[in-house]
């Protein structure tokens, strides 16, 4: 009976050690499931306070949140917090004292506004500009522009410079065909033996078409700007994270002797139209972020931190658009693609208009008979519509730059030089005004939004980029930042080690694990 009662007792003992010990598995699998999640949660915690440290001026002015850190930095930071969250901390002891440490960490996914990755940089742009709107693109851009809508002015203005290009091209052919044809001893053929003749009757000709010219190709600034002062300041982007190659963006009809030269402006005019009539929602929202976010020669859009001198530039998005070095030739690249699109504009009206058509054709036929080349009177009214609309442009930019506006389409109340007006400027350099008192229309800031418009997405972003490392650096303790060195976004991948409940269990086990944070979501 005591053999019996001893085998029971045994067995007993041996059932209650495995319920212990089952029991005790169960502890210690709570216990570590607990740990890894609060391990989980304090490496969550770290990566937003290591993400909170960041660039202020650049959130404060422009919107956009990066940390100022990478790689070995970044992990050091996150590894200091996560320590600070999973070790005792005044009275209260983290994790009921039982203890988790961080055994391995690496860096991983890193979200950087770089050349691979603009598109992380550009939704950071998109939603700030969505959020500023409160509408959609369209909708953003239609009232930027008022009423003075643009869209299918602009569809009408691309079709004239093709249309007028075209006819260039044919009357330029026609021409050399009937001089190919012709007696060079037949004055009437325009032959060489008029040609003397004819440099005598053309002094005295209605031909402003070279004074006009001569007056687009050296001192068009002066007469646009007149007294007002241009700005000095100068930006050197060699020690910036990203470049971009430089360029112009439309090449000004500025020869009206030369039909070829005339004709491939007008060509490149066209195909600028085009493309700012087929912009894509994402890319008007970058647009319309860029032209609010940065100032520009008019001053209405000045930010308090450019008036207070925290801008490198004083004509920012002008930069923008070209990336030159400086205030002075950003404005003067600005003011030879407004007369551009001033200028095809203007051609629109000027094609409508009956009664500047007799004078254009009346002083067409006066030129075409003092050079001897009475074929040539179609080509040289081409010309010399193309000369009076470039002409125009001239002045409705000097109406700009002093703070006027411009009609996008003309009528005979807007249009302010007259042929008179036209002769005058080309001898002299200088004219009256006109007629056109600049009250309506599109301001000069709203002009530059259809340059923008026209300037392709990496260029543009980078520019910004530029002008942004150059501005924020100009706040105290951010003298060293760099895009480049900074990021937007990155994921942790750490393996957390926890101590056994039981002594001599083992060593340390370990739990990995992942945690992201960024300021977007990727796509």
């Amino acid at each position: 009976m005591r053999r019996r009662q001893g085998v029971i007792t045994v067995y007993a003992g041996a059932a209650a050690v495995i319920l212990i010990s089952v029991i005790l598995a169960f502890v210690e699998s709570a216990r570590f499931y607990v740990l890894e999640t609060a391990a989980q949660r304090y490496a969550a915690m770290a990566a937003e306070m290591t993400f909170s440290n960041y660039v202020r001026p650049l959130a404060d002015r422009y919107g956009i949140f990066v940390c100022p850190w990478r790689n070995d930095e970044l992990s050091k930071m996150f590894s200091g917090y996560f320590e600070k969250n999973a070790s005792d901390c005044g009275d209260s002891a983290r994790l009921l004292n039982m203890y988790c440490s961080m055994e391995e960490l690496s860096v991983s996914g890193e979200i950087a506004p770089d050349e691979d990755s603009w598109d992380y940089l550009a939704q950071q742009i998109v939603r700030a500009e969505k959020y500023a709107l409160g509408e959609t693109a369209a909708e953003g851009l239609m009232s930027f522009f008022g009423e003075d809508g643009t869209g299918s002015d602009l569809e009408e203005a691309a079709n004239a410079s093709d249309e007028l290009a075209g006819e260039l091209a044919e009357e330029q052919e026609n021409l050399e065909q009937e001089s190919a044809g012709a007696d060079p001893s037949d004055p009437a053929d325009g032959g060489s033996g008029g040609a003397e003749a004819g440099s005598a009757g053309a002094a005295e000709a209605p031909d402003p078409r070279k004074g006009i010219s001569r007056l687009l190709k050296s001192g068009f600034m002066g007469f646009i700007m007149g007294d007002k002062e241009i700005s000095a300041k100068t930006i050197d982007v060699s020690d910036c994270s990203y470049s971009v190659r430089k360029g112009s963006l439309l090449q000004l009809p500025d020869d009206f002797e030369d039909a070829g030269s005339a004709g491939s402006a007008l060509e490149a005019e066209g195909e600028f139209w085009k493309s700012f009539l087929s912009e894509k929602e994402e890319d008007v929202l970058i647009d319309l972020y860029a032209f609010s976010n940065f100032s520009d020669m008019s001053g209405a859009k000045q930010s308090q931190e450019a008036a207070d001198g925290g801008s490198v530039l004083q004509y920012e998005t002008e930069y923008l658009i070209f990336g030159q070095s400086s205030d002075s030739r950003n404005l003067e690249y600005t003011m030879r693609a407004l007369m551009a699109v001033r200028t095809g504009l203007n051609l629109v009206y000027l094609n409508q208009d009956a009664e500047k058509q007799v004078i254009v054709a009346e002083a067409a036929s006066v030129i075409a008979l003092a050079i001897m080349m009475p074929v040539a009177e179609e080509l040289i009214r081409l010309l010399l519509n193309l000369c009076w609309a470039s002409a125009e442009a001239l002045n409705d930019c000097s109406i700009l730059a002093s703070g006027g506006k411009v009609p996008v389409m003309k009528d005979s109340g807007s249009w302010a030089l007259t042929f008179e007006g036209l002769m005058q400027l080309a001898s002299t350099g200088e004219s009256p005004r006109g007629s056109s008192d600049g009250s309506r229309g599109l301001t000069y800031s709203q002009y530059l939004m259809i340059l923008v418009t026209a300037v392709s997405r990496e260029k543009l972003v980078v520019r910004m980029t530029q002008l942004m490392e150059k501005n924020v650096r100009l706040s105290e303790g951010y003298e060293g930042f760099y895009f480049k060195n900074s990021c937007m976004g990155a994921g942790f991948s750490l393996a957390a080690g926890m101590d056994p409940l039981l002594a001599g269990t083992g060593g340390k086990v370990k739990r990995k694990m992942y945690t992201w944070f960024s300021y977007i979501t990727a796509k």
